[in-house]
């Protein structure tokens, strides 16, 4: 299986300070992912909190990075590792489209690298939003 054109959905270089999050929280309920990313305020003020929602997910994988690749799929190279990225050409997204035969959404691919806690999250979700 090929996952080929990642897009840049959401930077989170764009709010966490160089050296990344502190911590990483995923809560799981009914088919909503969410995902809790802890990080230090520049300005010295107490812990924040910023959470992506994935909705209606139907798989999802949360990995050491380096580790086992157990799923067979051959990524295009991501131009951004801090990023969440969606793939909009995902074999393994089809799948789960073909597999629902949806017809009122669909599945897409998403990634992410969390680089200080040393982790991949792949999600295949209807949507994702961040709060």
């Amino acid at each position: 299986m090929k996952a080929e054109k990642p897009e840049v959905i959401f930077n989170l270089y764009d709010w966490l300070p160089s050296y990344g999050e502190n911590k990483v929280k995923l809560n799981l309920e009914e088919d909503n992912l969410s995902i809790d990313v802890f990080f230090d305020s520049k300005e010295d003020s107490p812990e924040l909190k910023r959470t992506l929602y994935f909705s209606n997910v139907c798989y999802f994988v949360y990995s050491s990075i380096p580790g086992v690749e157990l799923m067979n799929i051959n990524y295009s190279k991501p131009k951004d590792l801090g990023s969440l990225l969606e793939y909009k050409e995902s074999d393994a997204a089809n799948n789960w489209n073909a597999h629902f035969n949806f017809s009122n959404h669909r599945v897409r691919h998403y990634q992410l690298f969390f680089l200080s806690q040393n982790k991949r999250l792949e999600v295949f979700a209807q949507n994702v939003i961040i709060y």
